[in-house]
């Protein structure tokens, strides 16, 4: 008994020191992918077919590792010493892996350059490389592959626990792959880098082998001790019989084949959840680390809770059919979620704040609330096919391998045609469905072998699920584009917390987007809008604003420009990154022979010609040579060299994106630039702090010592290097003449650039104070991978500390613009300005943006005084600086607030404070004219309204408030002419037609004032603001009929049909003819009213007590109008107040009648 005990205990530990080193096991292999996929992208680019090829070979390895796995083992007797083996050379090979991918790239190289003349080469270069690389992956991967089985050899000792052993077994694997996840994208990439974290894997892999083979000794040494025969996680050799299934060969064939098929369908959800996932919490390296671990979360969590009943069931075929249809159900009920999410995560992350780590929290918990009950049933299924398949003890490592390898191959497939065929064909949605259908018909198909139910009940239920689904499916609505691409993790920052918080106020603000494209491409999601707000349209990559025709215009412009013209004769030009398109086609405006474009995703090359009046239409240019490929890859393979490279990613915060930021990038950049040549960088400030940006000058300038520093935009910056010994003299009459070229010329105008001083003031730094300012940050490697994992935490800091740090390092350093004796003599320009004049205008500009910098932290901290002595000093040094209009907003909008306030002496002040800044500015000018009227001085008033009438003469406000000045003169001639005039200048939109009728309805025109509401509406006919204008108009000349009739439209069309709800309660209950009148519908639209604004509106409380009173229920009616008065005298109205109280006693009279 004692000796039985001893076993069992021994048996115990034996086994849970073999789980322990499987969790270790497990965790290592997906360290070891994740550091696969890092080390090829920088082989084969940054693209889906790199993710795509990591992922083949990783799970082709562990399809074939499985198979031949579980065929070698059941042939032999000892799994630990050949788990020990397989682990081993894991951690040797995988140590050598980076050498050997290292040894193949000038192989990569010669393929390139052989298969780089046509876009279509692009796919089959593509598949060489997968082919190289994939073997180097397959040989571990298949070593990995093979631990299942051989593991299951050892652990299934009898026929009623086949299903908890494998189950078991697998979900601890799966528990240490849910650790290597976490822990190499949050902790041991960013602080040990790629390599050390290779060898910690190594060490890993190594010391679980050695673990192994001391457990598989000790298993021998205890097996001499008792005169066993066996192991003891085998005790005893089972009987075949035992294992004997009831299942058939027809229904084991059925069996592998829809579990391949399963496996095609998780991999389609994970890929497509992925995308959708990233365009609500971004695309960081933290974001993608998170939805994988939820996703094999949920897999280990399912088969550890399965598991344990799994071998009880007496038909888990049944079972696993239902776990089957399961999966597609809950797959398909997160669909509609979906198209929800933009607002759910918008709400949430608005109200959490600017903490990365609770961001992080929240984020993850929103991945697992989406993934975890279908990738739990999908964990649940591989303890029930197991339990199902082995058929016998001397074959268990077949049978697990058979499946395993099935499923696997099955994921294979799902990888790669949701990648590459599903989502770019279907798009995500119809790709998430056609997954679903799947699941429901393996279900299908598993009931028909199922042995619990007959054969017609099998038909029966098989045919009702299939039609039910399908049914659904062809019902579900498609998600709004709009919403869909509205990026919150972005607009939960960038907008207010009322408007992010309320789903109403976010409708409202992108139910006047446009979406002209979008395409789920193979790469990323790609959308173009166009907002009506702003009038500008926008390139969004996977929900982030990448591009604009108008915000980024300067910036896209001038990141091609500055570069161009510090180089003095370039003829070759490579830039990196299409985008818009507009720097590509500012450095055409160039006289080069060639202009190369590296673009990795086909889907903005579509929706670049969106901006094709914006960037010259350069793809059109037989210049142009545009390649669909990863820009860092190419520089890295091709043999051609540049006199330009321009390098314009997105944000490095973004996954991969930071690769183009390194040293290794940046001597490659060195490497293919002919003698002399320039190299640009954009790197923005914003979404980065202080260390990380120091950090990539301090690189760049490692390589290129002499750079240069340029701002185009508020936070958008130019890093500049040069190749060469010395930093490039550049003579300023040569500069001035390629400045006047008609092409260039035209070019830098729309960026604001009037003259050479405009460009040269934007240089903020040269070489020693840029120095100065990258310190000794450290260096930014492929290796440490600091950028990308720092950028995702400094993102949502503020920019506030870099741009102050930039501010303090701020010098204008012209000292490489000179004046040669060959170009002065050969060059006769008329009247040229000497350098020194250029040199002192730029210094003027460059002082005027100081003044500037210093005006905004005044603003910032409300000391007006000195802001607007700033003001003044940008308005002396650079009289025609085009932000100097937006720069006077805040002060004039201040003074227009103390108009409405009453107080004009105080506006007045300002607004002559800034007319001494831009005696000229037509808003400031409009405000002196609307205070001279309110204090009568109509001579004044009128005096100032004409001179804006000179100065900005198409603006209708002028013309109208003329029109009211000379109304009160007695000159109706001319009010009329005015009044004309306004009309006339008014664009020819809704929005426009509607606002001139306002401005009319504010003086008394409320005729004209309803013709331009209908105006309004016969250019929008749902343009529900109108509507209920017109209602008003109506409703107060007693046209009830009408009214209801636009009240209803507006009732029915706006985002906030509260108000038109009431109006048309009104009606229905007050109507002259009382055959119109319609008192239950009144009664449940004024009640709906006031229920959905708490009883707190007093004039929604107002209409309803009209409803009371006409219904006879004079209690209610005088109980209502007493809450309508009580929320009015919180925020007292004379007017009101008398009207409602006048109600109140004649509601009371009624009342006591």
């Amino acid at each position: 008994m004692q000796m039985s005990t001893n076993k069992a205990s021994l048996s115990r530990r034996f086994g849970l020191a073999v789980l322990c080193a499987f969790f270790a096991s497990g965790a290592a292999g997906l360290v070891h992918e994740i550091a696969w996929s890092r080390l090829l992208r920088l082989v084969m680019g940054n693209t889906t077919f790199t993710i795509t090829t990591v992922l083949c070979a990783f799970m082709g390895g562990l399809a074939l590792g499985s198979y031949l796995g579980g065929r070698i083992i059941d042939r032999r007797n000892d799994p630990l010493r050949v788990f020990a083996i397989l682990e081993c050379t894991i951690a040797v090979y995988c140590l050598i892996l980076p050498l050997l991918i290292d040894i193949a790239e000038p192989l990569y190289r010669i393929v390139y350059q052989s298969y780089q003349q046509t876009q279509t080469t692009f796919y089959v270069l593509s598949l060489i490389r997968f082919a190289i690389c994939g073997v180097l992956l397959l040989i571990p991967a298949t070593f990995m592959g093979a631990t299942l089985p051989v593991l299951s050899r050892f652990f299934v000792q009898s026929s009623d626990r086949v299903g908890l052993s494998v189950g078991t077994l697998y979900a601890i694997n799966t528990f240490g792959a849910v650790l290597g996840v976490a822990m190499t994208g949050f902790v041991l990439i960013p602080a040990l880098g790629v390599t050390k974290t290779i060898y910690l894997a190594c060490t890993l892999n190594a010391l679980v082998g050695i673990i192994g083979y001391w457990l598989h000794r000790q298993t021998l040494s205890w097996a001499k001790k008792t005169h066993a025969t066996q192991t003891p996680a085998s005790t005893t050799q089972v009987d075949p019989p035992d294992f004997t299934s009831r299942y058939g060969r027809h229904a084991l064939t059925v069996l592998l084949i829809g579990y391949g098929i399963s496996g095609f369908a998780a991999l389609a959800y994970e890929v497509a959840w992925s995308r959708i996932l990233s365009m609500m919490i971004g695309s960081s390296v933290y974001a993608f680390s998170m939805m994988l671990t939820a996703f094999i979360l949920g897999l280990a969590l399912g088969s550890m809770i399965f598991a344990r009943f799994v071998d009880r069931l007496k038909d888990p075929m049944f079972m696993l059919a239902i776990i089957e249809v399961g999966i597609g159900l809950s797959a398909l009920a997160v669909v509609p979620v979906f198209g929800e999410l933009p607002f759910w995560v918008t709400h949430m992350l608005s109200r959490i704040g600017d903490s990365f780590w609770l961001r992080q929290w929240s984020q993850f918990g929103l991945v697992i609330g989406i993934m975890l009950v279908p990738t739990i049933l999908m964990g649940a299924a591989f303890p029930l096919a197991s339990r199902i398949m082995i058929q016998s003890s001397s074959t268990v490592g077949r049978s697990i391998g058979s499946l395993y390898g099935c499923n696997t191959l099955g994921s294979i497939l799902g990888t790669f045609l949701a990648g590459f065929v599903l989502i770019p064909s279907l798009g995500l949605q119809d790709t998430i469905l056609l997954a679903v259908t799947a699941n429901v018909m393996v279900g299908c198909g598993f009931i028909y072998v199922a042995l619990t139910l007959k054969t017609g009940t099998r038909a029966a239920l098989s045919s009702v699920m299939a039609i039910s689904i399908v049914s659904i499916i062809i019902m579900m609505p498609n998600w709004n584009l709009v919403h869909l691409t509205m990026g919150p993790f972005i607009s939960a920052r960038r907008l207010s917390p009322e408007e992010a918080q309320s789903r109403a106020k976010l409708e409202e603000l992108m139910t006047v987007d446009e979406v002209l494209y979008h395409k789920e491409g193979i790469n990323t999601t790609v959308t173009v809008k166009k907002y009506h707000d702003s009038k500008d349209t926008v390139l969004l990559v996977n929900g982030k604003p990448d591009a604009s025709a108008q915000g980024d215009l300067t910036n896209q412009i001038l990141a091609a420009q500055i570069p161009m013209l510090l180089h003095p004769d370039p003829k070759d030009a490579l830039v990196i990154g299409l985008a818009s398109g507009i720097t590509l086609g500012s450095a055409g405006q160039h006289p080069l022979e060639t202009l190369d474009c590296v673009e990795i995703s086909q889907a903005v090359v579509e929706a670049s010609h969106f901006f094709d009046e914006y960037n010259h239409n350069i793809l059109a240019d037989e210049r142009t040579r545009l390649m669909v490929a990863d820009g860092r890859n190419h520089m890295a393979l091709t043999e051609k060299k540049y006199d330009v490279i321009i390098s314009e990613p997105s944000n490095p915060w973004i996954a991969g994106i930071a690769s183009l930021f390194t040293r290794e990038f940046f001597q490659t950049c060195h490497d293919r630039l002919n003698d002399n040549g320039v190299v640009c960088i954009w790197l923005a400030i914003y979404n980065i702090d202080a260390p990380a940006y120091r950090s990539v000058i301090r690189t760049f300038q490692s390589v290129f010592p002499h750079v240069t520093f340029w701002n185009t935009l508020r936070s958008d910056y130019l890093i500049v290097g040069f190749k060469g010994e010395h930093l490039p003299q550049l003579d300023y009459r040569a500069l001035m003449k390629r400045m006047n070229n008609e092409h260039i010329a035209h070019d830098l105008k729309r960026a604001g650039i009037r003259s050479l001083p405009d460009l040269l003031a934007k240089n903020v730094m040269g070489p020693a104070m840029a120095r100065q300012f990258a310190g000794n940050a450290p260096l930014h490697t492929d290796d440490n991978s600091l950028l990308e994992f720092s950028a995702p935490r400094a993102s949502l800091a503020g920019e506030t500390a870099l741009l102050n740090q930039i501010r303090k390092h701020r010098h204008l350093d012209l000292s490489y613009l000179v004046e040669t004796p060959a170009t002065s003599a050969s060059m006769q320009p008329l009247n040229p300005p000497s350098i020194s004049q250029i040199k002192s205008l730029a210094e003027k500009r460059f002082s005027a943006t100081t003044s500037f910098y210093r005006a905004t932290e005044y603003l910032n901290k409300g000391r007006q005084d000195e802001y607007i002595a700033e003001l003044g000093k940008v308005a002396q040094l650079d009289p025609l600086n085009e932000d100097l209009v937006a720069l006077l907003a805040p002060i004039r909008v201040q003074g227009f607030s103390h108009i409405k306030e009453g107080r004009s002496d105080e506006a007045a002040t300002l607004f002559q404070r800034l007319l001494k800044i831009n005696p000229n500015d037509p808003e400031t000018l409009f405000g002196m004219g609307i205070i001279h009227k309110m204090n009568h001085d109509l001579k004044s008033a009128e005096k100032t309204f004409v001179k804006l009438t000179r100065i900005a003469p198409t603006r209708p406000r002028v013309h109208v408030e003329l029109s009211k000045i000379y109304r009160r003169q007695g000159h109706l001639e001319r009010q009329h002419h005015h009044l004309d005039l306004a009309a006339s200048l008014v664009p020819q939109t809704a929005t426009a037609h509607y606002e001139h009728a306002l401005l009319l309805a504010n003086f008394d025109q409320h005729e004209q004032a309803a013709n331009w509401y209908r105006s309004s509406i016969e250019l929008k006919a749902n343009y529900a603001p109108a509507h209920y204008n017109l209602g008003e108009f109506l409703l107060a000349g007693e046209r009830h009929d009408e009214a209801l009739h636009h009240y209803q439209i507006a009732m029915a069309t706006a985002s906030n049909p509260l108000p038109s709800t009431s109006k048309v309660a009104f009606i229905l209950s007050s109507h002259p003819d009382e055959s119109k009148r319609d008192l239950p519908q009144a009664l449940s639209l004024a009640q709906s009213a006031c229920q959905q604004t708490n009883y707190q509106n007093p004039y929604f409380l107002d209409t309803l007590s009209i409803v009371y009173l006409r219904l006879r229920q004079f209690e209610d009616a005088v109980e209502t109008i007493q809450k309508a008065i009580t929320y009015i005298e919180s925020d007292p109205d004379p007017k009101i107040m008398e009207h409602l109280q006048r109600r109140l006693q004649l509601y009371r009279t009624f009342q006591t009648q």
